[in-house]
């Protein structure tokens, strides 16, 4: 099933995971990608790579990103397979809203 969400997203579901599928101007950004555990190693994040895929091309996107943990190699393995290429993005900032970095952040002036 595929649930279009707000600022431009699109979900899509199944009975065996979900993923995200965001857009920055003609980018296409796979994110939050999961498959339940009994449903893992059975092909199932491939279909839901190939529909991500499928509506970027429809929607004439120039690129698909992603982001993957360094350590989740059958993720990794999965994304090769559909050309997928690790980049080395040079401008990633990004700040820690809750957990322990919270704590090292300097306070609000607000």
């Amino acid at each position: 099933m595929i649930t279009i969400k707000g600022m431009g997203g699109i979900e899509i579901t199944s009975d065996y995971g979900h993923v995200y599928l965001t857009f920055i101007d003609t980018i296409a950004v796979i994110s939050d990608m999961y498959i339940n555990e009994a449903s893992r190693r059975k092909g199932h994040g491939s279909l839901l790579v190939i529909e991500c895929l499928s509506i970027a091309r429809q929607l004439r996107c120039s690129r698909v990103m992603l982001h993957v943990d360094l350590d989740n190699i059958p993720a990794k393995k999965l994304y090769e397979q559909y050309g997928f290429k690790k980049t080395v993005v040079e401008d990633h900032m990004e700040v820690i809203l809750n957990g322990k970095d919270q704590e090292e952040a300097p306070p609000s002036s607000v």
